[in-house]
């Protein structure tokens, strides 16, 4: 279950690069998507566009990394509430775009902060934050739950995590991302899945197209292809 890690600045550091010729390389080897998308530019830049736009074009989904700033850290970078991301997701139906990292489960929460973006806000979610009206308003953008940024973003305030989960359990993926710490060697999304499912708080329908049939879907059973 490969995803190839490409840099929009390849090729030339050009808009105008022919990706698609990499990627079908790619997709021939066994890849099934692209990411974690980390460079340390803008969202919408023309070359990351471009990049998003092949991506789309050989039905390869794209993982990314989000940042707020740039410098000191990786991923692409985008504004609070996400306006670049909102761009892409408007000019690139066909590509799919899979979201990660602090910056971008942050916005599950309406009162989220500049400063706040890197780190894991604790608390309540008294409002719904963007994250929400994105994931209605565009199908071509997923939720993946790796990492601490989504088990925090889920588990901050339970209620609203399994809404969030309830909600779009068609397009939330399963993740570890890695092991958290040396301390909590299993990834906390695992129990807080499991638990919801036997507390009856998730279906075994939701349940399985988060852990396992959403991915499927996604990649189809050929190289690449999603449907």
């Amino acid at each position: 279950m490969t995803f190839c890690n490409v840099d929009p600045r390849g090729l030339l550091n050009t808009p105008k690069a022919n990706f698609s010729e990499l990627l079908k390389i790619y997709r021939d080897l066994g890849c099934l998507g692209i990411g974690e998308v980390c460079a340390n530019i803008p969202f919408n830049s023309p070359v990351c566009q471009n990049l998003f736009h092949h991506a789309g074009e050989q039905k390869m989904p794209v993982l990314f990394h989000l940042a707020s700033r740039a410098g000191g850290l990786y991923g692409l970078i985008d504004r609070l509430h996400l306006p670049g991301l909102e761009q892409m997701l408007r000019e690139l139906p066909k590509t799919v775009f899979i979201g990660h990292s602090p910056a971008f489960w942050c916005e599950i929460d309406a009162d989220v902060r500049q400063g706040e973006r890197e780190g894991y806000p604790k608390g309540p979610i008294a409002r719904k934050g963007r994250l929400w009206r994105l994931m209605d308003k565009y199908p071509n953008l997923y939720a993946d739950l790796s990492a601490g940024s989504g088990h925090n973003a889920l588990s901050r305030d339970p209620e609203r995590g399994i809404e969030f989960l309830k909600r779009y359990h068609r397009r939330c993926l399963f993740g570890t991302d890695r092991f958290e710490s040396r301390t909590t060697p299993l990834p906390r999304i695992i129990p807080l899945l499991k638990n919801a499912l036997a507390g009856g708080r998730l279906t075994r329908l939701e349940y399985d197209d988060i852990t396992y049939r959403n991915f499927k879907r996604l990649v189809g059973t050929g190289r690449g292809g999603h449907s």
